[in-house]
Formats: structure tokens, C-alpha cells, sequence
């Protein structure tokens, strides 16, 4: 082999590493999101699962609603939500409206609803507004949304928003 196609050889090994670094990179930067879901059980009042609900979670901000169905178990799973306050409303045959307001989606971090649908007919509605803080017992997961004004009080060396993720546990 001459020493010119040993070069031509060399260049385009270079040129092809480089590709691929770029193209594991830009992939790597579309798996940043900061949509989440809502997930949980449909049950009765006596435990037993409901399977085939109709489960609907409806921004109260924007005009967007995604909807999903409970499977064999009386799970659902309502994936690509954006961030903001959500209704949710489950409906089942034979079973009151169960309808839960103000429901607090932060980025990233997924929100469980369990429902428990009380007898009585679909026309009936039993509306749940207060919300609770919740802590996630399905997962390790430490989120915490800095809000705007948090930023504004703090006393940050340099004024560098990086430094604000060291505020919060479990962060290195």
C-alpha cells in the first residue's frame, strides 16, 4: 500500500469518527425533555380493580386533553404531558364521575393519581379540588421545581444559575 492511499485511509477514518460523535450527541440531546405523565389505579370501594375506565387529564391552562384507558389491572398511564395544573376525570359504567382539579405537573417529574370510583350513575360527579403535597413512594427520585422568585432572594457567588442545582438534595 502506498504511503498516499495509507493517508486517504487515515483522513476518512477521522472524517467518519467525527460523523458518528456528532450523530451520538445530537441523539443524546433529544433524550432532554421536560414533558412527564400521570399514572395511577382505578379501584372500587372495596379494592377490587376497574378495568376499562375512561381516564381523560385536561390542561387548565391550554386547550389540550389526552385521554388513555385502565388495562385488565385497573392501570393507566397517560404519557407527554407538558407542565401545568391538570383535571383529571375517570368515568366507568355503573360508577359516579370521579373528577380531580389542580392537579400540579412539574417538568420531568411523574405525578401518580389512584381513583377510587364510588356506586351510582355515570351523571353523578364526585369532585375532588384539594391538593396535597405528594411524595413519590414508587421511585428514589428527588425533584424540586426553583421557581423564579427562589432565584431572585438567594445570595449566588457570581450570580451563576448553575450554582442552584447544589442547593438541592442528592445533587453533586
Amino acid at each position: 500500500m502506498s504511503t498516499r492511499t495509507r493517508r486517504l485511509i487515515a483522513k476518512s477514518l477521522g472524517f467518519g469518527v467525527v460523523v458518528v460523535l456528532l450523530l451520538v450527541a445530537s441523539i443524546r440531546g433529544f433524550a432532554q425533555s421536560d414533558n412527564s405523565q400521570i399514572s395511577g389505579f382505578v379501584k372500587d370501594q372495596n379494592g377490587a380493580i376497574v378495568a376499562g375506565a375512561k381516564v381523560s387529564a385536561k390542561s387548565e391552562v391550554r386547550e389540550f386533553e389526552r385521554n388513555s384507558t385502565t388495562n385488565a389491572e385497573g392501570y393507566y398511564v397517560i404519557p407527554y404531558l407538558p407542565p401545568g395544573l391538570y383535571t383529571v376525570t375517570v368515568e366507568a359504567n355503573g360508577f359516579k364521575q370521579f373528577k380531580a382539579s389542580n392537579k400540579k405537573l412539574d417538568p420531568n417529574i411523574a405525578t401518580k393519581v389512584d381513583v377510587i370510583l364510588e356506586p351510582g350513575a355515570v351523571t353523578e360527579t364526585v369532585n375532588i379540588t384539594a391538593s396535597t403535597a405528594t411524595v413519590q413512594t414508587e421511585t428514589s427520585t428527588v425533584g424540586k421545581l426553583i421557581e423564579g422568585k427562589q432565584v431572585e432572594l438567594l445570595q449566588l457567588n457570581g450570580r451563576n444559575p448553575l450554582y442552584l442545582a447544589a442547593l438541592k438534595p442528592g445533587v453533586s
